[in-house]
């Protein structure tokens, strides 16, 4: 039997979602590509229609293999702390108190969260963000509500 304080403890989660990886992937992918195509075309050594049908096949199976591939978490929150959880590394749990702002910094016409602490350190949450998330402002929304509800 599942712990009912323990589980509703965990008000909001926030993640990456599969478009918000595979998007930008693709795009990668396809402009490398391109740049391949064109350089050697340039070089006076032209890739073989063989050649570029390999090159696209190796994107197609690196973005499927994306699919597979874990995504990390951004953000989850509880009564007591955030928990930010890295691309690589430890979760970190910061408490409510420690953090003095919260507001959405803008990168390249992407909306991300941007967390400040009481030490003058500033964290940069992976998710939620804007890109290809219509629910964006409703979540920064939700965090803000969050933060000042258990901030004391």
């Amino acid at each position: 039997m599942i712990d009912s304080v323990q589980q509703s403890e965990i008000e909001l989660e926030y993640k990456i979602s599969t478009a918000q990886i595979i998007v930008p992937a693709a795009a990668g992918m396809a402009v490398a590509t391109c740049l391949l195509y064109l350089g050697l075309r340039l070089a006076d050594d032209p890739m073989t229609a063989g050649e570029l049908r390999v090159c696209l096949q190796s994107a197609a199976v690196g973005l499927i293999g994306l699919l597979f591939f874990p995504r990390a978490k951004g953000a989850r929150t509880n009564a007591q702390h955030l928990v930010t959880f890295p691309v690589f590394g430890r979760p970190r749990h910061i408490h409510w108190a420690d953090i003095t702002a919260i507001a959405a910094q803008r990168t390249v016409g992407i909306r991300h969260v941007s967390i400040s602490l009481t030490t003058g350190e500033r964290l940069n949450l992976i998710a939620p963000t804007s890109f290809l998330n219509r629910h964006f402002d409703h979540q920064m929304e939700r965090l803000i509500n969050c933060w000042e509800t258990y901030r004391g």
